[in-house]
């Protein structure tokens, strides 16, 4: 006789491969995706977006729509976050994914550092055309190292910090396996070295506190806090053969949100800001549609240019979308963190309550980054955006113990 075990396999393998062609059948009495109001509603307006982009002559508008519609992927992802298995898999690929873009940034930062490749040259070319990355000179042979990959390391450490937090000491293996995901992220956070991003992380972990003993939300953040400042000094005192432990560097870089004139990228995004809201005022409720451009004095040349990555998310999306675009897109956002509360309640598992509270820390984490960036905005955040979606539909509702 077979063990329960294999009797749900057999099932699981019939259900997946139906006999005597009845997968017609099959498909035709699975149960249909069911969009909620707040997605519905707010892909109207990305959808009305995409038109008074046309109407405008914008010639971008299908290519930020295409970042947009990343969030389609919440509906197979709902349907995919059902099976138990696939849930394992999709936390074993993320946990992964954070050393995999650590190493390369690594590789790159010491590329840069110990002088293998220079700004300018082909590397430097090949890294900005093809990753989407920036290596950018910030003093004693440090680079600071940006990818658009990092936008999910973000998020992705919190969420690891989150099932951290709350591990006990019976699951050593998972700890340390946490851990390292933990260091690594960090030092690629340092790497990046965005002030968007630490505003969003520190964010993030304040987040975390919730449904855990303010004790042990407090003991765990200052072991990670440890973490972090010796990995800082480690970071800056190699790359600068024992120069600097980074703290000058780390004071100078917070100094240009006060005088952000004193800052190339920080002054461009200050001169992009009078026509962005110049921009809201004239069509304040439609806005102008997606691939919007924005005309502002270049700070150096003082010369007049045009660009569509205008570094303010939510403004952004309130120029593009108009008010009631913005309107239902922050809906859905609210629609999330209600649901989040509701799964609390109701998930059976501690370690799925964790999971929930990470979600959302990241969810957090890039909500108040895209205050000076697109991060939320951006292909990779729509696709974390879709991923909370998922999880937290009615499809996926089938709780799962990782």
């Amino acid at each position: 006789e077979r063990s329960p075990a294999q009797r749900d396999e057999a099932t699981v393998g019939n259900r997946r491969c139906p006999k005597r062609g009845s997968g017609k059948i099959y498909f035709l009495k699975r149960e249909k995706i069911k969009p909620s109001f707040f997605f519905s509603l707010f892909i109207l307006f990305l959808l009305f977006g995409l038109v008074r982009g046309f109407l405008n002559n914008s010639v971008f508008a299908v290519k930020d729509f295409i970042n947009y519609a990343y969030i389609f992927l919440a509906l197979p992802l709902s349907t995919f976050l059902k099976d138990r298995q696939n849930q394992r898999n999709a936390y074993v690929i993320f946990k992964a994914l954070i050393p995999a873009i650590f190493l390369l940034t690594l590789f790159v930062l010491i590329l840069f550092s110990t002088g293998l490749v220079e700004v300018h040259d082909q590397f430097y070319w090949w890294w900005r055309g093809i990753v989407i990355g920036k290596a950018t000179f910030a003093g004693y042979h440090f680079y600071r190292i940006v990818s658009s990959a990092h936008l999910l390391v973000l998020p992705l450490l919190l969420l690891c910090l989150s099932l951290w937090f709350a591990s006990g000491k019976d699951e050593q293996w998972k700890r340390k396996s946490l851990a390292l995901a933990i260091i690594v992220g960090t030092g690629t956070l340092l790497i990046n070295f965005s002030r968007a991003y630490f505003l969003g992380f520190f964010a993030g972990l304040l987040f975390l506190a919730i449904g855990l003993e303010k004790k042990r939300w407090l003991k765990a953040v200052a072991v990670f806090l440890l973490i972090f400042i010796a990995e800082f000094v480690m970071l800056f005192t190699l790359t600068s053969g024992f120069k600097t432990m980074g703290f000058d560097l780390l004071g100078k870089r917070m100094g240009t949100l006060v005088s952000p004139e004193e800052e190339l990228s920080s002054a461009t995004r200050l001169m992009i800001l009078p026509g962005l809201l110049e921009k809201i005022k004239e069509k304040p409720f439609w806005g102008y549609g997606l691939g919007m451009e924005i005309s502002y004095p270049d700070p150096v040349t003082k010369e007049m240019k045009k660009t569509r990555h205008l570094d303010w998310g939510w403004l952004e999306i309130l120029a593009e979308l108009g008010i009631f675009g913005f309107l239902s897109f922050l809906s859905l956002i609210i629609s999330l963190f209600v649901k989040m509360k509701e799964k609390l309640k109701t998930a059976p598992y501690f370690t799925d309550k964790r999971i929930t509270i990470g979600l959302g820390a990241g969810l957090t984490s890039l909500l108040i980054s895209s205050i000076t960036g697109p991060f939320i905005f951006h292909a990779l955040g729509i696709f974390y955006l879709s991923l909370v979606i998922a999880y937290l539909s009615p499809e996926s509702q089938e709780v799962n113990k990782i």
